[in-house]
């Protein structure tokens, strides 16, 4: 039956074409074999390599309570151990264990080799240590080596995953028949393992990854399944992406018809954030104050909800300044910034005001009332956060996002509001296929992202593409062929 029905998917290609599907999964083709020989063989193969997909709820492990950032999280099943919760981190090469996991391999502190990384408070030494044989699903992961550091989730980490509603009311059932019982003594609940690790760019470039936000599930085809036809992209808008020696997944990123600039891909972040450099984009400037930067406001003030300093090189949920990474080894990555100073918010423009667009002097008189009342709310931001009543002094002028950099300044915390039609966002601006144009998030989150500047990329706009964009409804990501669909 299932080959009867490949058979009859691939029945109307021609011999090359069913050579050229053949050459793509990796068969040699003799130069003599006829149509029918070459029907049969990719019907096998391709029923053969479906066998291979793994397919799994989408579960989330949720970082902090106050942070936005949330890891999709998948079983592992770890050399004789069992099966161990693994985080998706496209932030670092290699894999990341925790120490917890290390002493239930059985694996010293002193085993392995020490390797050089930096963190958030800079250069800093790391454990590297040999897995042991590892399986997704039925997919063997190849030898991976990781890096041993705490992990960016609390051990007792809480996790989302929806419940379908005959799971539910047997739950309901059960807590009433637990409440009927009265003085029967129930059972103590074991805590919850939390995470042991966090999977890197390694052992992600071999799948392609469907996440299948829609459908509520995350599906991990053998990298080459998309080229070869066996994962159904239709619909979907091709983006180039590349990832880094360091595990950076970049892509390029177009705001208001700008030149490409860099966009790195975060399967970790809720939230898009841009530096302030690409903010300019959106018309806004960053204002510093002195002030600030001794009561620590804009600097951790909103940096607990998930783009602050931390974990890996996509940023992290933990306060400003205090995240652990390390960088091009493979453990959890410099961090990206320090904390928000800002957001732009994406407001829908009323029907009425988008027909009067450039039409009567009412509107004008409306849209000048607006900007006027905007400016007087960001002025008493300012007024309340130097905590004087008094007119805002100037600021001095900004200071560039990758520069780093301690004492002077600090960013106010500002808002900056824009129209939803005056926003034109762009992934994989510049590609041949001309990029995919997305409609942009209801809040841009804005932050120094100073982490840039320890890898190279500071002083520049970027862009910190989050789930926000990327997990609306589905995305395939094949790092191995430096290609994602949207």
């Amino acid at each position: 039956m299932l080959l009867a029905s490949e058979r009859a998917s691939i029945c109307k290609l021609d011999r090359d074409q069913l050579a050229s599907a053949l050459r793509r999964l990796g068969e040699d083709v003799p130069p003599a074999a006829d149509r029918a020989a070459l029907l049969s063989r990719l019907a096998a193969r391709r029923l053969a390599e479906r066998a291979r997909v793994v397919r799994l709820p989408l579960r989330l492990t949720l970082a902090h309570r106050r942070s936005t950032r949330r890891y999709l999280t998948v079983p592992v099943d770890v050399g004789d151990i069992g099966f161990v919760d693994f985080l998706l981190e496209a932030g670092s090469y290699n894999c990341t264990i925790s120490p917890d996991l290390r002493q239930r391999l059985g694996i010293g502190p002193s085993d392995g080799s020490a390797v050089r990384a930096l963190d958030s408070g800079g250069p800093t030494l790391r454990q590297r240590v040999e897995l042991p044989e590892m399986w997704l699903g039925t997919f063997k992961l190849p030898a991976l080596s990781a890096c041993v550091s705490e992990l960016p989730v609390p051990r007792k980490a809480r996790r989302m995953q929806p419940q379908p509603p005959q799971q539910q009311q047997q739950q309901q059932q059960q807590q009433q028949h637990q409440q009927g019982e009265g003085t029967r003594q129930q059972p103590p609940q074991l805590p919850q393992a939390g995470p042991g690790g966090m999977l890197g760019v390694r052992a992600l470039r071999c799948f392609d990854i469907d996440f299948d936000w829609a459908g509520n599930r995350l599906v991990f085809h053998p990298a080459g399944h998309a080229a070869a036809g066996l994962l159904d992209t239709k619909g979907l808008r091709r983006v180039p992406c590349q990832f880094t020696k360091t595990g950076l997944v970049i892509l390029s990123v177009s705001i208001n018809s700008s030149a490409p600039i860099l966009g790195i891909l975060d399967l970790s972040a809720g939230v898009t954030v841009l530096n302030w450099e690409a903010a300019e984009l959106l018309g806004m400037q960053c204002q510093m104050d002195e002030e600030q930067a001794s009561s620590g406001v804009g600097g951790a003030g909103e940096g607990s909800d998930g783009v602050g300093a931390g974990s890996s090189s996509s940023g992290s949920s933990e306060a400003a300044g205090k995240g652990k990474g390390s960088g091009g080894v493979g453990g959890r990555g410099p961090a990206y910034g320090a904390g928000y100073f800002g957001s732009v918010r994406i407001r829908l423009a009323p029907t009425v005001e988008q027909g009067l667009i450039g039409g009567s002097a009412g509107s004008s008189a409306a849209a000048a009332g607006r900007q006027q009342q905007q400016q007087q709310q960001q002025q008493q931001q300012q007024q309340q956060a130097r905590g004087a009543g008094g007119p805002a002094q100037r600021p001095p002028p900004p200071r560039a996002s990758g520069t780093g950099g301690g004492g002077g300044a600090a960013p106010l915390v500002q808002v900056h509001d824009v129209y939803e039609h005056e926003v034109d966002l762009v992934l994989g601006a510049g590609a041949r296929s001309g990029g995919a144009r997305v409609p942009p998030p209801p809040k841009l989150a804005v932050a120094h992202l100073k982490g840039l500047a320890q890898l190279g990329l500071g002083g520049r706009p970027a862009v910190v593409v989050g789930a926000d964009i990327w997990g609306r409804r589905r995305m395939v990501l094949c790092l191995k062929a430096g290609i994602m669909y949207l």
